[in-house]
């Protein structure tokens, strides 16, 4: 997902009279491209102590059965692709020196999977590349180029699973090389069930959901070709729980992908109006019928309440849950937008409702999401920036809408959040710019008030002539005015005969389309801010 296209920070900059967007946008801009500027060299090339030193000094038997156990309660319930029984009883064996030096799959998984215990244990920092956690990692990046030149095996694809979920940094290089390794090794196809089957198709599953997400969200094609897919899903044990919460992602991330293909491809894009509207129906049916199937805790929409969940893990699942739903529903909603707003206003008008309930359902679910360095970026960063930037646009375009003081009141609730995170990264997160959005969209309220009370004073005056106070009116009326002593967004009685535009029933949301605000088949803005947070966090 990008933002801000430069025909929209435009836009923005006329509505509000100022530059001011403009410059948190830079300053934003330039927090990203110091993130960038982070090398990550020291990951591949600082040397570190051999084996036995590690494991008799930096992390004995007793502090590695606690880092990977936490890693086992913490990720492997949202993402259970590793065979818990087997991993521990290597991790604990004799013989673990040995196979750390002459297994490099297995141990580049041994050493993401216990940088990740300690970073839940532990705790970690938002700043690059520091924390307790980055030690252990880099022995396990080291590891790297050697697995891209070994045989493709599924012990490859599980250790780049789980340097994958230790480093967003370098996720477009993980993700894609280990879901190249589950096609080359046909993972996509089991045919004939054998005694390996569940365990490729926890990997194979696992890879998948992340392949989806990684290729929605930075409009890239995907590896991993539905059409040619026939895995069965992982088995699910009773007393696994988690797993059925696992099984609603598989399906959630297969509507994800469906979306991308048949919508924002070239290929989907160059198919005629219809055909993408009623793509765009279909879905959202889909989509609908998706979530009632959720359980009822799980379900997208519905207020999080935390106790209804027993551990932590749970929480981080109803969270990815509904943070991935709404990040789709948004995307859906803005290629409605786009292609219906000069076609069919009712249409556009409803999805520009949806866009704005997709924002304030993030802004109310992020306020459950952890603000620790092990959370995942899409949920700490990326979701609460695109609610954000939403409920931002719809405040400044439209003023006096009767929905605009709740949108402010959600835009508000975003700002104590990045202001929250600010604190708690020690300043390494760019919260307190993130937060200036609420300050500017209501100073541009303040005017619009101003700028209303003045003109219902000049209307009501008797030394107004009759063509100044059709004048007002009209003026009035084209920004959804009301009457001096009414509420914001009231529909003004007295202006109901204004070209039948303030005093209508239907007062639908305006979002400016500028000519760059849809390109390259998905939203290529001119800025990203995944940088923002990308190499600061564990």
């Amino acid at each position: 997902m990008a933002f801000f296209t430069e025909g929209k920070i435009i836009l923005l900059e006329e509505r509000l009279g100022n530059k001011r967007i403009t410059e948190v946008l830079g300053d934003l801009e330039a927090i990203s491209a110091a993130r960038r500027d982070v090398s990550l060299e020291n990951l591949f090339t600082s040397p570190v102590c051999d084996i036995d030193e590690f494991l008799e000094q930096q992390c004995p038997a007793e502090r590695r059965a606690l880092y990977i156990r936490t890693y086992f309660e913490d990720v492997y319930s949202v993402w259970p692709y590793l065979p818990r029984d087997a991993f521990e009883g290597a991790a604990n064996a004799p013989n673990l020196g040995s196979r750390l030096e002459s297994d490099h799959a297995w141990a580049a998984t041994f050493y993401a999977v216990l940088s990740l215990g300690v970073l839940h244990e532990q705790g970690g920092s938002f700043a690059p590349l520091q924390g307790p956690a980055w030690p252990i990692f880099q022995r396990a990046m080291k590891l790297f180029p050697l697995l891209l030149m070994a045989k493709k095996t599924v012990a490859i694809a599980q250790a780049l699973f789980a340097l994958n979920y230790s480093s967003w940094s370098l996720e477009e290089l993980l993700v894609t090389e280990a879901a190249r390794i589950c096609v080359s090794l046909h993972m996509n196809k089991i045919s004939q069930p054998t005694e390996d089957t569940d365990a490729y198709s926890r990997v194979f599953w696992t890879v998948y959901c992340l392949e989806k997400e990684y290729c929605f969200q930075s409009s890239s094609s995907t590896i991993i070709d539905d059409a040619d897919t026939r895995c069965p899903f992982p088995e699910l044990p009773p007393e696994q729980t988690s797993l059925s919460g696992f099984g609603i992602l598989i399906e959630f991330y297969q509507l994800q992908s469906r979306a991308y293909r048949s919508l924002f491809t070239v290929t989907a894009l160059n198919n005629s109006w219809e055909v993408v509207c009623t793509q765009i129906d279909s879905l959202r049916n889909d989509l609908e019928a998706w979530k009632l199937s959720t359980p009822v805790e799980y379900r997208p929409g519905l207020h999080l309440r935390m106790r209804q969940f027993p551990k932590p893990s749970f929480i981080l699942m109803a969270l990815q849950l509904h943070l991935s739903y709404h990040i789709l529903v948004i995307g859906i909603a803005r290629l409605d937008i786009y292609l219906n707003c000069n076609t069919d206003a009712v249409r556009a008008a409803k999805s520009k409702t949806i866009l704005m309930e997709a924002a304030r359902s993030i802004a109310d679910v992020v306020q459950l999401v952890p603000m620790e360095p092990s959370t995942p970026i899409n949920m700490l960063g990326l979701a609460p920036i695109i609610a954000t930037f939403i409920l931002f646009e719809l405040v400044v375009f439209n003023p006096y809408h009767p929905e605009t003081p709740r949108n402010q009141a959600f835009l508000q609730i975003m700002a104590g959040y990045w202001v929250r995170l600010d604190v708690v990264s020690d300043g390494q997160v760019a919260g307190q710019l993130l937060s200036e959005f609420a300050s500017i969209s209501q100073e541009s309220l303040s005017r619009a008030r101003a700028f209303e009370d003045s003109s219902v004073q000049q209307l009501r005056s008797p030394a107004a002539s009759t063509v100044e106070q059709i004048v007002l009116s009209e003026d009035l009326a084209l920004h959804g005015g009301r009457l001096a002593g009414g509420q914001i967004g009231d529909q003004p009685t007295l202006l109901a005969t204004t070209n039948g535009i303030a005093g209508s029933d239907d007062f639908p949301l305006d979002i400016p389309l500028p000519n760059d605000w849809f390109e390259n088949g998905m939203f290529e803005g001119e800025l990203r801010f995944v940088d923002v947070f990308g190499k600061g966090v564990d």
